[in-house]
């Protein structure tokens, strides 16, 4: 559904149409998506590009959205970004032009950092993390980012010299 430059001021309450998969609410005026959560269904794909929103708060319960074009609004708080990091099916975003993006230069590797602490791989702004970004990632080293358990914990079998035989004990 396309409702794209409409001088919308809040998001419209679209929840009877339950098959809705991919909304376009980009060049409005909408200044807030709290709530965004009962007024939409199972959206999977939500532009809200060049609108007005200075918070992102509410779109963390939108569970089956994938992607999410956030470009051009007036988030000035890295942070929040990292309000999507909890949504299950979460795998690109876009957040280009906005006030934190365009002053802050690492705002990539901050962003995929939200990411990597949930475990997530995302694209970012139409491209996953490049070397530079992994370079100077803060959480789990990837061979350790997707085990269930602490590394202590894995099992590791013991190593024996060649040649000898294991115990029977």
């Amino acid at each position: 559904l396309d409702l794209s430059s409409n001088l919308l001021v809040a998001i419209p309450a679209l929840s009877p149409l339950f098959n809705l998969v991919s909304l376009n609410l980009s060049d409005n005026m909408i200044d807030s998506v709290l709530g965004i959560y009962t007024k939409l269904g199972q959206v999977l794909t939500l532009n809200l590009s060049r609108n007005r929103l200075d918070s992102l708060c509410g779109l963390e319960r939108l569970m089956a959205l994938e992607r999410v074009d956030l470009r051009h609004n007036v988030l000035e708080e890295i942070a929040e970004v990292g309000r999507l990091a909890v949504l299950p099916n979460i795998a690109e975003i876009w957040v280009e032009g906005n006030i934190f993006a365009e002053e802050q230069d690492n705002y990539r590797v901050q962003c995929f950092e939200f990411f990597w602490k949930e475990n997530k791989e995302i694209t970012l702004d139409g491209s996953p993390p490049g070397f530079y970004e992994r370079r100077n990632r803060k959480s789990l080293p990837s061979e350790q980012m997707y085990s269930s358990r602490p590394p202590s914990a894995v099992y590791s079998p013991p190593v024996l010299p060649v040649g000898v035989q294991p115990s029977q004990s």
